[in-house]
């Protein structure tokens, strides 16, 4: 019988965060400035830093309170890969929203299936087509983002306190993401 090799890591690893509101929140607080994403834009690479990245999820966190929209509600995005997707959804999962992410290449009327599946409020997009083609269904509107450009988040005056707070009661067992996947078959399950 060989005798497996038992690897240590000598970093203790500190303690259990919750939530992933507070883990994001906790981050940005400690790393600041430190590069959180990066991205390549318009033939350069771009980053952004854990305190921008607190500032944008913030204020999308707010944007979807200012929605009416509930915890449990599902809001659906199908958007490009790169930094405004990941606040997006992270702006959903941290306030008690649950991401429906869809990707690329479903015909329209597969994607409307779904979301008509999984009852969104809310359909978070960056192609014209999808905001255009697809009949409101279960959602009541249509959030149309350019992810190629720096977005301007329209913003209250937001009562960080507040929103840090819900964020952080968030239950850490409620359901964050409902993702499909076609798999190799190229149809959604």
């Amino acid at each position: 019988m060989k005798k497996r090799a038992v690897i240590q890591c000598p970093i203790a690893l500190g303690d259990v965060i919750p939530n992933l509101g507070m883990m994001v929140l906790d981050n940005a607080k400690t790393l600041g400035d430190t590069r959180a994403f990066g991205q390549r834009v318009q033939g350069q690479y771009h980053y952004w830093n854990w305190k921008t990245l607190r500032t944008d999820f913030l204020g999308v966190a707010d944007l979807y309170l200012n929605k009416d929209l509930k915890p449990g509600d599902k809001v659906a995005l199908a958007t490009a890969n790169g930094y405004w997707r990941l606040v997006f959804e992270l702006a959903a999962m941290c306030s008690g929203l649950v991401s429906v992410p869809v990707f690329g290449g479903y015909p329209n009327k597969v994607i409307s299936e779904l979301f008509n599946f999984t009852q969104i409020k809310i359909l978070v997009t960056d192609d014209p087509e999808i905001a255009r083609d697809l009949k409101l269904g279960c959602w009541k509107e249509v959030l149309f983002i350019n992810t190629n450009e720096p977005l301007e988040i329209k913003r209250t005056q937001i009562d960080e306190q507040a929103l840090e707070a819900k964020m952080r009661a968030v239950d850490p067992h409620s359901l964050a993401m409902i993702m499909f996947t076609s798999g190799t078959s190229g149809v959604p399950k």
